[in-house]
C-alpha cells in the first residue's frame, strides 16, 4: 500500500516472511505519528491509501480482515471502506467516496454498513463485516464484493469504460479503533481454479 501523510496518523505493518520488502499488509489509525514526504500520490486530506498493485486487465481478487476495537468510546462509530480507485483519482483535498470521483467502495459509516454508490446504498446486514473479498473483472467493468464467512454478495458495481485506466486497491480509515488487514494479496481470479 502507498502510505498517505494525512496527519500521519495511519500506522502502515509490513508483511513478514513475504519477501516483498516495502509492501504493507495492513493499515490502522493510531496515536502515533509517521512521517512521510509530501508527493503527489499521496492522499492530503482523506485517511485513504492505494495498493501498489495496479490493474489495467483480467480478473482480481483479494481479501481484507476488518478488525474494529471493541474498547472504543460508543460516541466513536467505525468509519472504513474498502474497494478500488482509479490512478487518477484526486489525491489533494476533500472528497467524498463514489464512482463520480473513480472509487468504487463499501464500508461502514456512522455505525451503518454502506455501498458508497452515487447515492450510499445501505447494505442490510445480520452481522459486524470482519472477512470481505474485493473481485475486480476489468473488461467486464464488474467490482464486487463478498462476505467471506457467509459466502454472500454483498454489492456489485458497475464501472462503464475504463479505457485502459489503471485501478489500484483502496482503503480508508475515518475513525480510530478499525484495522484492515489484507490477507490474501491481489492476484488473478484464475488463481481461483488452481
Amino acid at each position: 500500500m502507498t502510505p498517505s501523510p494525512l496527519l500521519d496518523n495511519l500506522i502502515y505493518d509490513t508483511p513478514r516472511g513475504r519477501g516483498e520488502q516495502g509492501r504493507s499488509s495492513s493499515v490502522c489509525w493510531a496515536d502515533r505519528y509517521q512521517r512521510f514526504p509530501e508527493t503527489p500520490e499521496r492522499f492530503d486530506r482523506e485517511l485513504c491509501v492505494l495498493g501498489c498493485e495496479g490493474f489495467t486487465t483480467g480478473w482480481h481478487w483479494w481479501e481484507v480482515t476488518v478488525q474494529e476495537a471493541d474498547d472504543i468510546p460508543a460516541w466513536v462509530k467505525a468509519c472504513w471502506a474498502i474497494g478500488v480507485a482509479k490512478e487518477s483519482v484526486r489525491r489533494k483535498g476533500s472528497f467524498q467516496m463514489s464512482p463520480k470521483v473513480g472509487i468504487w467502495a463499501m464500508g461502514r459509516s456512522g455505525g451503518e454498513s454502506y455501498a458508497f454508490s452515487m447515492v450510499w446504498q445501505p447494505l442490510s446486514l445480520q452481522s459486524r463485516l470482519r472477512r470481505l473479498q474485493v473481485r475486480l473483472d476489468y473488461e467486464a467493468g464488474k467490482v464486487e464484493f463478498l462476505d467471506m464467512e457467509t459466502d454472500i454478495s454483498l454489492y456489485t458495481f458497475w464501472t462503464g469504460p475504463l479505457l485502459g485506466e489503471m485501478l489500484r486497491p483502496f482503503f480508508y480509515l475515518g475513525k480510530e479503533g478499525v484495522t484492515l488487514q489484507c490477507e490474501e494479496f491481489p492476484r488473478p481470479i484464475k488463481d481461483l481454479r488452481d
